[in-house]
């Protein structure tokens, strides 16, 4: 199940975290839902991966929002991926989340590092393509 319509739980999410909304290669927008009730495998992304390949879809477009700030993430690549990460540091109670979007590029994995929520972008950096290729969503 994808999340295509912005409820009540989706509306909560926009305004408490970062999310990210793509639009897929027959128009249809989806929207990042992690964690709804009942709803397997929690995370939205891999929900969408496999609605993807079930469906012969693809990512024309992904943007990142956190209430009304987007950003947005180059379109119409050959594959996106989509991770979340964080960093503690030692001696400090603090973490730092990020939300990495990988895209690929004439068959380069390039990896951006976006701080959350404030939606700042710490880093760009190729990546081995192999050590994610369980979270990218291709285009045939």
């Amino acid at each position: 199940m994808i999340c295509t319509v912005q409820d009540d739980y989706d509306y909560d999410v926009m305004m408490g975290e970062t999310r990210w909304v793509v639009r897929l290669n027959d128009d249809t927008e989806v929207f990042m839902d992690d964690n709804r009730v009942g709803i397997n495998p929690p995370q939205a992304w891999l929900r969408l991966k496999k609605y993807c390949e079930e469906n012969n879809k693809w990512i024309e477009k992904i943007h990142l929002q956190f209430r009304s700030h987007c950003e947005a993430i180059p379109s119409g690549k050959d594959g996106y991926m989509f991770c979340r990460c964080a960093r503690g540091y030692f001696n400090s109670e603090s973490t730092v989340h990020y939300f990495l979007i990988g895209y690929l590029e004439k068959g380069k994995l390039i990896m951006e590092r976006w701080l959350s929520p404030e939606l700042l972008r710490e880093s760009v950096e190729e990546r081995n393509i192999n050590d994610y290729k369980d979270l990218i969503i291709y285009k045939p």
